[in-house]
């Protein structure tokens, strides 16, 4: 994750000093920003899945309408599973942390009430199992993720006032390989932003 990290950063300097070089820049605005992702399923209260996911976010608008992004999530997921009406109950958790990157394109004007977006771009994720069993204990399980890989999404801000916005997104990116197969999670988050 270090190495992707340095990558990153290395990139955003080299992107920064060409296009401050370049006599028609118009770099300047950057955006912070902070989403939150909840999802829950149920059966009934012994069968049930639970995700919960934060956000955090840079981005630079190197021209009005692009921005490069660099972000970090941090989430867990938890699953309940019962055969029998809660007599016997298995339990899994999932902790997860990303950091991504993303060339982001506003589809409107930075004044505009109305501003969708697409992004792009590459996430280096983390990601441990663990059971609790039948006497409470919780040990990993399964075999950890630590990969780096593709990910995308879409989402609409809207402008409440120049420097204030509130945002929704939808996120997708691959989260491993089970036997041969790619697997994708993807998120559905709100949040707000400021530009500075």
């Amino acid at each position: 994750m270090r190495q992707l990290a340095q990558l990153i950063f290395f990139l955003l300097f080299i992107l920064a000093l060409s296009i401050s070089l370049a006599p028609s820049a118009q770099a300047g605005l950057m955006e912070l920003s902070a989403s939150y992702s909840v999802r829950n399923s149920s059966i009934d209260e012994y069968n049930y899945t639970k995700n919960e996911s934060w956000t955090s976010s840079f981005a630079w608008y190197f021209l009005e309408m692009s921005a490069i992004e660099v972000s970090y999530t941090n989430g867990t997921a938890e699953q309940s599973l019962s055969s029998d009406n809660g007599t016997t109950v298995d339990k899994y958790y999932l902790k997860f942390e990303m950091v991504g990157a993303d060339l982001v394109l506003t589809l409107a004007k930075k004044d505009s009430f109305l501003q969708p977006y697409i992004r792009g771009g590459v996430a280096q994720i983390k990601k441990k199992f663990y059971k609790k069993d039948l006497f409470g204990a919780i040990t990993e399980y399964g075999t950890p993720i630590d990969e780096t890989v593709p990910s995308y999404g879409f989402g609409l801000k809207i402008r409440m006032t120049q420097g204030f916005s509130i945002k929704a997104s939808y996120d997708r990116w691959r989260s491993g390989n089970v036997e041969g197969k790619e697997i994708w999670d993807d998120a559905v988050k709100g949040g707000i932003s400021w530009m500075f």
